[in-house]
């Protein structure tokens, strides 16, 4: 059931330039789990705001991780460099700045309660942490 939505997205992934084949798996555990969350966080809508407000934390968790992974992917592959490494800073603090921007948004200016939107930033940490543990355990080497 899986296998032809991981195949299209990993091929996506690879187009916008994910190319590492463990990055990809892992972004799509992550985007599968996200993915979820917010489906069932608009199902659970009318009986809440808490699951719709877990599956906001988890999408920008899920995209701050896809776009730190592809910078520092992208990077690696380089030889460093000063500018590179400021342009890769840079980035990473850019992207900070707009999920705190975001966060503010969420929660000073719509009210949006504090303790889904960070269960659902945990959220993409521990999908991370499970898949570490599930490559541990298959190659224990």
């Amino acid at each position: 059931m899986l296998a032809p939505l991981k195949k299209r997205i990993n091929k996506e992934l690879f187009a916008r330039g994910v190319h590492n084949p463990s990055i990809r798996e892992l972004l799509f555990a992550c985007i599968v789990v996200t993915g979820l969350s917010v489906g069932l966080g608009l199902l659970l809508l009318p009986l809440g705001h808490w699951p719709f407000y877990f599956g906001v934390g988890a999408t920008l968790a899920t995209t701050n991780f896809w776009y730190l992974a592809k910078s520092a992917q992208h990077n690696v592959s380089r030889s460093f460099s000063p500018a590179i490494i400021m342009l890769f800073l840079f980035g990473f603090t850019a992207r900070l700045c707009l999920t705190g921007i975001a966060l503010f948004l969420l929660i000073v200016r719509w009210g949006a309660p504090v303790a889904p939107l960070a269960a659902g930033l945990a959220c993409s940490v521990t999908v991370i942490t499970v898949w570490g543990l599930m490559q541990l355990a298959r190659n224990p080497s």
